[in-house]
């Protein structure tokens, strides 16, 4: 099999992650697929945007629920981009999908729902892969335990069939989890970690990660989404296949990281460089 390249927020070493100019350089490489995340505003739009906050990737501050599209609009989402970019918009699920459907990429979407809820998320976004007849070529994924088991339900329902894989993240573990003298609960010893980390969803797949393949078929869904760096060797990869799931490591942007994670049959890779991963990707193939 061939380890598909996935740009992650887009080919974001050369455009602003998660923008319009960053998802149409991913499709001028020739990546495999993108991943991008999306969030409600405060009048219900649906925006892509990663973090909770504009802070990072723009200039203005606040959190994305607090706004309007409008009023995020009014932000920046280049202006902290390294090396200078021109002026571009925080897009809307709408403008995101409607660049891609042409395309014969994936389509990751990451639901942000770990830390803010947003009821109805799921429905919303549903809706919109199927409005733009996406069926088949998109990935739903999540942090959040409730929301991988709300996509599952709605996955199960009629109509919904065949309209999307859903796949469960995992967080780099908090703790050493296959260190046998470390016993203690880990959701306890997760929350201690990092007070006032979790919030009132709670299962936050952080504090699962120590098993995240056996807890993936619990919850039903087709894919893992692990750290790159917990996938340790190949029998990662192969008791992943062996439960009948897709694995795709986050986010590998090393050589050595991605000729592993290739080598070993990874059915896809989340990369910030995927022109880099593409290329060694033929070179491997090549020997």
């Amino acid at each position: 099999m061939t380890t598909e390249i996935w740009a992650h927020r887009g080919a974001s070493r050369q455009a602003p992650e998660n923008t319009l100019p960053a998802f149409a350089r991913a499709i001028e490489i020739g990546a495999d697929g993108v991943e991008f995340d999306v969030q409600l505003t405060r009048d219900g739009q649906l925006a892509v945007i990663h973090d909770e906050t504009v802070d990072r990737t723009s200039d203005g501050t606040g959190r994305v629920v607090d706004f309007t599209l409008s009023q995020l609009r009014e932000f920046n989402a280049s202006a902290r981009f390294e090396g200078g970019f021109e002026r571009t918009d925080i897009p809307t699920l709408d403008e995101v999908l409607d660049l891609l459907a042409p395309s014969p990429m994936s389509v990751n979407i990451e639901l942000k729902n770990s830390v803010i809820a947003y009821p109805g998320l799921e429905e919303r976004v549903i809706e919109k892969i199927s409005e733009f007849s996406l069926g088949g070529r998109v990935v739903l994924s999540s942090f959040s335990q409730e929301s991988v088991q709300r996509l599952k339900s709605l996955q199960d329902s009629a109509g919904n069939a065949g309209l999307f894989e859903l796949a469960a993240l995992f967080e780099v573990p908090l703790w050493r989890p296959f260190d046998k003298a470390i016993e203690p609960d880990p959701l306890a010893a997760a929350k201690s970690a990092q007070p006032g980390a979790f919030s009132e969803l709670g299962d936050l797949f952080s504090v699962l990660s120590w098993r995240p393949v056996p807890r993936t078929v619990e919850l039903g869904a087709q894919a893992v989404h692990p750290p790159a760096p917990t996938v340790w060797n190949s029998r990662y990869v192969r008791k992943a296949h062996e439960a009948g799931l897709k694995i795709r490591p986050w986010v590998a942007d090393l050589n050595r990281t991605l000729a592993k994670l290739i080598s070993w049959g990874c059915d896809a890779v989340f990369t910030n460089v995927p022109d880099v991963a593409l290329r060694l990707r033929d070179d491997i193939a090549r020997r």
